[in-house]
């Protein structure tokens, strides 16, 4: 039998203006909501700490990753993060393919202020110039650039300037680069609550950058509050949420 599913009613408020503008707009109130991303990892560490939160299919099998384990994870990776000189100003640049590791180093740079720049890997994989990638990196001018394949990247790593940057790879290695792992082995001291405390609803958590197909790619700044409210938007429209834990298959990518 077809499980039936609870789903928010169609409604609308359409306001017909004198020069032809319509405006449309939902008359359900958004909800109270979390402030910031990482509320709601720390509140399932808590309840459900056993539960799966990540998965990721790998030619070994399936790799996952609990609540519990990932918040203590994140919660590591922002101390080595603040430890790399990783700040609101020097973000985290992401040169790599969803996986656990992308989801839990930007969920630590953001858990701690920090902006999570995830870039089109095509920029560097498609382009012999990497014209975009240079843009954009002088732009970000990031603290800790993420590599998920260092071989992968080689011809575009070797045209950035990265005296100043911590690379950090998934896997393999890189002259000068250093395991995700050793991230993750970082010991949490009092920098993170005290900069998490600063971590508000206005706080950048993403940048985002347009294709570029106009010219140079842009970054459009997301702050913790507009993807916390898109959350619990997307939890009033499907209130079978509250019931029925989804398992989301995530295959676009987080650029």
């Amino acid at each position: 039998m077809p499980r039936h599913l609870a789903l928010a009613p169609p409604r609308v408020i359409v306001e017909e203006r004198p020069d032809g503008t319509r405006l449309v707009r939902s008359p359900e109130p958004l909800g109270s909501h979390a402030g910031r991303i990482t509320d709601w990892l720390a509140r399932w560490a808590e309840d459900r700490p056993d539960t799966t939160f990540l998965a990721e299919r790998s030619p070994d099998g399936v790799a996952r990753v609990g609540y519990r384990e990932a918040w203590l994870s994140v919660l590591c990776a922002a101390s080595g993060l603040l430890d790399a000189g990783a700040s609101a100003g020097r973000p985290v640049m992401f040169l790599a393919e969803n996986s656990i590791d992308h989801a839990l180093l930007a969920l630590a740079a953001q858990h701690v202020g920090i902006p999570a720049v995830p870039i089109s890997p095509a920029y560097s994989r498609m382009s012999t110039d990497h014209a975009k990638l240079r843009a954009i990196f002088d732009l970000v001018q990031p603290a800790v650039l993420l590599v998920d394949d260092p071989s992968a990247h080689a011809a575009a790593l070797s045209k950035l300037d990265l005296d100043e940057v911590s690379v950090v790879l998934e896997r393999g290695t890189h002259p000068g680069a250093r395991p995700i792992s050793s991230l993750y082995e970082t010991t949490i001291d009092d920098a993170v609550d005290d900069a998490n405390g600063d971590v508000g609803p206005d706080t950048v958590a993403k940048i985002l950058f347009t294709s570029g197909s106009t010219g140079e790619p842009k970054g459009v700044l997301n702050t913790h509050g507009m993807l916390t409210a898109n959350q619990q938007m997307i939890s009033q429209c499907w209130p079978f949420l509250e019931e029925i834990p989804p398992v989301l298959v995530d295959w676009l990518p987080w650029n």
